[in-house]
This record gives C-alpha cells, sequence and structure tokens, in this order.
C-alpha cells in the first residue's frame, strides 16, 4: 500500500514531468485523430545496457572485438564485429575461466587472440578454442603476430634462463615447433608485419624472429639499462620502454628519447597500455589517475578521461590503435559513460560505435530533429549528433557545462541550452558560446516571439519544510531572459521566487501559461493553469487543460502523464486545441519501464511530433 510519502513523491513527479517552451495560435489537426495504433514510431532508440570493459581492433580497422558488462550482472560478454563495428554479434566459450579474459589482438582477417592471466583463447569468427601447449606451465606468455602466427614462451620460473622454451604455431598449423632462443632473453612482443622481438635482459640486445626464415637478426644493446617493465615494438619502427618513471623510445641505430611522468601520473607502478600511432604520437594508459595520456609539446596531456562502472573497479577501461585511429572503451565523452569511441588523430573527430553504446543509467534529455534533417540530442548533459547509421558522434563544446533544452528557431539556427548557451548558424556543423548575460540557471523553456527575439525561463524547483511537522510544501522559483540576436541576453527579470506556481510555457505574444500547486495533506495537484498577460506580474486562472508547450506554428499542445492514483501507471497522453477543445491525439502512449519519464515535446517545422522520453525519442507517422 502506498504511503503518504509515496503519494507525495509520485505528485512532485508529475509536476516536474515537462518544462517546454511555448503556447498559442488555433489550428485544425491535419492528422486523423480517430486512430488508436501506429501514432508514432521511435525516432531515436533505446540505448543499449552493455558497457564497453575491453577492445581489440585489427590494423586495418576492419575487425573488432570487444569485452562488455551488462550493468544488471557481474558475467560479461563478448562481441565481434568483420564490419568495422556498423553490426555485432555475440560470441562465448563454455571454459569457465574464458569469462575472465580479454580480448587482447585482432589480425586483419579477424582472428581474436583473448587472455586472463596466463591462459590464452582464440576466436576465428565462429568458435572459440583454448591454446593448449604441451608444456604449459604457470607463468608462460604467448602472442599473436599480425599474420596470425602464435608464438608460446614456457617460463620455468627459475635461476636458470636455458630452461625457459620458444614454440611457434604458423597460421593453419596445428603443432607448435619448438625455436631456440638467446640466452638470458625473454620474450618482449610481436613485431609490427610479423615476428616475435626478445629482450637480452644482461646485454640489452634486442633479437627478432622472422617466422618465414626461422633467422633471428640483432639490434645490438639498444635496451641496455631500460626499465624491462613493459615493451612495445611499434609501428613507428621504434621501440618504447615504460615504468612508472614514463616511457623511453629507442631507435633501432641507439637513439633515445625520454618522456618522463609527473605529478599525479607517478601514482601507478606502470602504465597500463603503451600506445604508438604510425606517425609516432604517444599515448599510455593509465589507472591513478585514470586517463589515456598523449605525450605531445614535451608533457603528458590527457586525451581522454575514462567513465564509472559499478562493475569495474575504478571505472577500468581499455584502448586501441590502428592506423592513425585510437579507440578506447569506458569513455567519459561528454560524460557518455561506457561507450565505444573511434577517435580519428588526423581529424579529430570522435565517433561512439558498436552496439554497446551507453549503460542504461544513462538519460536523454532532449532530442530534436532539425529543419535540416539532422538529428541532435542531450545525453547525460552532453550534446551529441545521431548520424543517419544511428552511430552517435559527441559535440565537443570546447567547455565544461550540463545542458538540458534544444530548440531550434524560424530561421534555422541551433541552440543548446543549460548552465550556458551554445547557438549554431550552420546547421549544428559548429558551435559557439552565445551566453552573455545569461543568467545560470538549467531546464530552460524556449521560445521565439513574434518580432524574432528569444526568450527563455529558467526555472528550479525546491520542498520547503515545515518546521517540526515531518510535512514539506513545493516551492519553485522562475526567471526570464530576452535576446535579440540570440547571442546576448538581457539581466533576467524574477517571475516569482519561492511560490507555489509554475511556468509551463510562453507563446509568441509574450502570454505566460503555468499551473499552481495546491497542498492537500501531504498530497499535491496541481490541475489549475494559470496565465499571466503582462510578463509574469499578475497571474490568472484558466478553464480546461494546462498548455505544455507550444507547437512551431504556435499550435497548442498539453501532454498529462498518469500515475500511480490513476491506476494507469506509466500512461501518457497528448492534447492539442483546436480553438474549441482539446482533441486526443492518436493514440495513447505506453512507455514500459520508469514511469513519467517525458523530457520534451516539440512540432517539427513539417509538423511531426517528436516526443522525447529520457531512455528514447518517438516521431508522429502523421502531422499534426
Amino acid at each position: 500500500m502506498a504511503t503518504k510519502n509515496d503519494m507525495k513523491n509520485l505528485g512532485w513527479m508529475l509536476l516536474t514531468v515537462l518544462i517546454l517552451a511555448g503556447c498559442g495560435k488555433d489550428d485544425d489537426p491535419e492528422g486523423d485523430l480517430t486512430s488508436s495504433t501506429g501514432a508514432f514510431n521511435i525516432a531515436v532508440p533505446q540505448f543499449g545496457q552493455f558497457p564497453v570493459q575491453d577492445v581489440a581492433v585489427s590494423p586495418n580497422k576492419q575487425y573488432f572485438a570487444v569485452k562488455v558488462n551488462p550493468l544488471t550482472s557481474t558475467t560479461p560478454r563478448f562481441y565481434y564485429s568483420d564490419d568495422a563495428g556498423q553490426t555485432w554479434k555475440e560470441f562465448s566459450s563454455a571454459n569457465n575461466s574464458f569469462a575472465r579474459s580479454s580480448p587482447k589482438k585482432v589480425t586483419d582477417d579477424g582472428l581474436v587472440f583473448l587472455q586472463v592471466e596466463h591462459a590464452y583463447y582464440l576466436y576465428d569468427g565462429a568458435s572459440v578454442a583454448p591454446v593448449q601447449h604441451p608444456n604449459a606451465g604457470w607463468l608462460d606468455s604467448a602472442f599473436l603476430d599480425d599474420a596470425g602466427n602464435l608464438y608460446y614462451f614456457v617460463n620455468c620460473n627459475c635461476s636458470i634462463s636455458s630452461q625457459n622454451k620458444l614454440s611457434l604455431r604458423k597460421r593453419g598449423e596445428t603443432a607448435f615447433a619448438d625455436i631456440s632462443i638467446p640466452t638470458n632473453s625473454s620474450a618482449m612482443d610481436v613485431a609490427p608485419g610479423g615476428g616475435i622481438f626478445f629482450i637480452n635482459s644482461q646485454t640489452g640486445d634486442l633479437h627478432k624472429h622472422n617466422p618465414a626464415s626461422g633467422e633471428w637478426t640483432v639490434l645490438a644493446g639498444i635496451a641496455k639499462g631500460l626499465p624491462n617493465k613493459k615493451q612495445l615494438a611499434a609501428a613507428d619502427g621504434n621501440f618504447y620502454f615504460a615504468s612508472s618513471a614514463g616511457v623511453t623510445r629507442v631507435t633501432a641505430s641507439g637513439a633515445l628519447t625520454t618522456m618522463p611522468f609527473v605529478g599525479a601520473m607517478t601514482n601507478y607502478q606502470n602504465p597500463q597500455e603503451v600506445l604508438v600511432s604510425p606517425s609516432g604520437r604517444v599515448f599510455v594508459l593509465q589507472v591513478a589517475p585514470n586517463g589515456i595520456y598523449e605525450y605531445a609539446n614535451g608533457a603528458w596531456e590527457v586525451f581522454a578521461t575514462p567513465g564509472y562502472h559499478t562493475n569495474v573497479s575504478g571505472g577500468f577501461f581499455s584502448a586501441a590503435i590502428a592506423d592513425e585511429t585510437v579507440y578506447y572503451a569506458g569513455s567519459a565523452e561528454g560524460k557518455l559513460a561506457y561507450g565505444l569511441v573511434e577517435h580519428n588523430l588526423d581529424t579529430d573527430e570522435k565517433i561512439v560505435i558498436g552496439e554497446a553504446l551507453v549503460g542504461q543509467e544513462a538519460t536523454l534529455s532532449d532530442a530534436i530533429e532539425t529543419s535540416n534533417g539532422k538529428t541532435f540530442m542531450i545525453l547525460n548533459g552532453a550534446l551529441y549528433e545521431m548520424l543517419s547509421d544511428e552511430r552517435l558522434l559527441p559535440i565537443d563544446l570546447k567547455q565544461s557545462t550540463t545542458l538540458s533544452t534544444l530548440y531550434e528557431d524560424a530561421s534555422g539556427n541551433l541552440y543548446a541550452f543549460g548552465n550556458n548557451v551554445y547557438r549554431s548558424s550552420d546547421g549544428g556543423a559548429t558551435w559557439k558560446e552565445a551566453s552573455i548575460g545569461f543568467p545560470s540557471y538549467s531546464g530552460h523553456s524556449v521560445q521565439q516571439l513574434s518580432d524574432g527575439s528569444l526568450v527563455a525561463i529558467a526555472g528550479y524547483n525546491y520542498d520547503y519544510y515545515l518546521g517540526g511537522t515531518g510535512f514539506s510544501v513545493p516551492k519553485f522559483s522562475a526567471y526570464m531572459s530576452k535576446s535579440l540576436d540570440g547571442i546576448s541576453w538581457s539581466a533576467s527579470s524574477v517571475l516569482f521566487e519561492g511560490g507555489s506556481q509554475y511556468v509551463t510555457c510562453i507563446d509568441k505574444e509574450g502570454i505566460l501559461f503555468g499551473v499552481r500547486v495546491d497542498v492537500n495533506g501531504n498530497y499535491q495537484q496541481f490541475n489549475q493553469g494559470i496565465r499571466s498577460d503582462d510578463g509574469g506580474q499578475t497571474w490568472k486562472e484558466i478553464e480546461g487543460k494546462i498548455p505544455d508547450f507550444v507547437g512551431h506554428d504556435g499550435t497548442l499542445f498539453s501532454v498529462k502523464s498518469l500515475g500511480y492514483v490513476d491506476g494507469l501507471s506509466g500512461k501518457r497522453f497528448i492534447y492539442k486545441w483546436n480553438g474549441k477543445e482539446w482533441l486526443e491525439l492518436p493514440s495513447e502512449i505506453g512507455q514500459s519501464g520508469q514511469l513519467y519519464t517525458i523530457s520534451r515535446v516539440h512540432q517539427l517545422k513539417n509538423k511531426h511530433l517528436y516526443f522525447c522520453t529520457t531512455q528514447e525519442a518517438f516521431k508522429s507517422v502523421k502531422t499534426y
């Protein structure tokens, strides 16, 4: 049975469903109001539930393997793509330890190499097979080169280095063949283009094995005195040695370049990953402080920061590099957690790819389809463009901000409102801050008046507790600011402060509409509409439904959400004013999941409705 507090909270949620722009002129609906089905199609799909934890990419960027961790489970899943991340399929193994493995390498023909501690697996696009070596030990290491040749290093974990063994299983073969290795050597890394490098811990010699000829070549002494912690034979033709002190680059001729860690970057013992592009751009992945760092202009700079996942301690994530593109998982690009980001180093373009885009915890605050056919959305307070293939392109506004509302004016200028205002006059290609004089409040209702000016209403609400009684009443404050050019804003005027009424919208003539809250015990009811014809100085009651938003052409709409008290949990209805009465649009919009999730409704210039919840967006089939 619902408690008084439960009823209070439900009523409060109902009150805060919509802060939407506008109200206005009469217009007859163009759609068929008698239809009861098929009124809306999903325009922006519900986001996936599987945050990416680890990623591996083939050098040709054709094949992907990712490990994801569902928010609702501690059991990870593995996904594979053979078309550059456009489509994905799940793969698994009956082996008990497989679930703890991570994809480490993918070849240009799609062979995936996975590792958990000192156990290894291969996935060929159809099935998973463990790597079986006849002399396997506890401290073994295995490597897959670009050609799909499998090197297996048996570490005896003893003082007699000659007892260490190296075997090679060439691509397409089933048996391992032993390879003689230099004295005092241990496995270092596979070589770009195939083969494996060994490092002599005493002399610093680098020995490279050619799987085709079986021969070793030697680069004498170039690694002498360098840390034997994490090494990389990079695509730029150089070698990289990393420790807690930093990264050292060594050329084939022995020339050294040091890249020391400073400050907080020395907190962790060693970098988790060292990544180098073919052009020589150097990156490290650190756990403390979490992030990917690039060495540029003589210092380490933040390249990307991790997201947070409750099933991954510390929000740890992984990265991979292919050609001049970095792929990183668990990224918090613009506060979008858990995504798989493709970051082109040549263009600096970032695109979220993969089936597992966003965790279920992500919130869709607003989405809009613009007059030029583009779709923009606000996820977790950050701005994204949804591309035609449903990939997300993060839009870097060059400043930390939290967004809540999108708006398009009659001239096609786009606005993103939050703590600041951002404006695009070229269809969303570029964005500039337009916040001069703008009040720093979120949750804005926006309207373009008949004179071409823009009005933004910023409001906030809070519970005012009646001392010693255990009861509270809602209080609201609202402010209005105006812009003649969409860039500079007038000083905000006070509509009301700490009152019991709430602004829902403003029409093109500047008439304000809102709702008055009546307190009945411990439950709020807000079925009394109000309006102001003088900019909020005085208010009068109105009959009928409460206007919630205005269409692009000025048409008046109302949204009703029914909750527990109505016996219709989570149902939403949209109504349109035809000049005489409110008409229910087809049809009842039922939404599974959380109650009261409507965040925005727009009427597009072509008179389709765009309906946004916290998880997905709908577009009307017909025009209204």
